[in-house]
C-alpha cells in the first residue's frame, strides 16, 4: 500500500501517479533494480539516468526507455514522494487536480512547512545530470522535513559558491 493513497483525500491524479510508480517499478524489477522505498534505492535511479542520458539527452532514442519516457519520469517523481513521505511523519502529498502539469509540480509538504517537488527534481536531473543527483536531494529533503523548525523552503535554493550543489564541497 502508498501511503499518499491513505490519506484523507485523494484524486484521479493520485490514480495516475500511483499508475506511473508501479509502471516504474514493474520495469524497473526487469532491469533487475530494486525499488523497495528506501532512500538507498534511489542511488539505482541515479544509475538508471546515468545509463538513460548523456548531456539531457537519451543515449538511444530507440529505446523502450525513451518510447516510455514520460511516463517513467513521472514514476521516478512519485516514488522519489513516496520515499520522502514513508520516511518522515506527517508529511503530505500535495496535487492540484486542475493543474494543466501537475506530474511536474505536485509537493510533498512536511509538518514543518518544508516542501519539495520532485518532478522538478527529477527534470533537472535529466539536463543537469550527476550534478543534481537525487540520492543526496533525497537524503537532503528527509532531514529537512524530520526537523522541528524545517529547512530553508525549497531544497533547490540551497547553493555554494556559484551553481555547485551545496552538498559538495569541492
Amino acid at each position: 500500500m502508498y501511503f499518499f493513497t491513505s490519506m484523507s483525500t485523494t484524486t484521479s491524479r493520485h490514480s495516475e501517479l500511483l499508475y506511473a510508480i508501479e509502471f516504474l517499478r514493474q520495469n524497473s524489477a526487469n532491469a533487475n533494480i530494486k525499488l523497495d522505498y528506501s532512500p538507498a534505492s534511489v542511488r539505482q535511479l541515479d544509475r538508471m539516468f546515468d545509463e538513460a542520458f548523456a548531456e539531457g539527452k537519451l543515449r538511444n532514442p530507440e529505446s523502450s526507455f525513451a518510447k516510455q519516457q514520460g511516463l517513467i519520469l513521472t514514476g521516478v517523481a512519485g516514488y522519489l514522494a513516496e520515499v520522502v513521505l514513508r520516511a518522515t511523519e506527517a508529511s503530505e502529498l500535495v496535487i492540484d487536480p486542475e493543474g494543466r502539469d501537475w506530474y511536474m509540480r505536485f509537493r510533498v509538504v512536511a509538518r514543518n512547512g518544508w516542501q519539495l517537488q520532485p518532478g522538478m527534481r527529477v527534470i533537472r536531473r535529466v539536463q543537469e545530470g550527476r550534478e543534481k543527483d537525487l540520492y543526496h536531494y533525497i537524503l537532503t529533503a528527509i532531514d529537512y522535513a524530520r526537523r522541528p523548525e524545517g529547512g530553508p523552503g525549497e531544497i533547490e535554493s540551497l547553493t555554494l559558491r556559484g551553481n555547485r550543489s551545496w552538498w559538495k564541497f569541492w
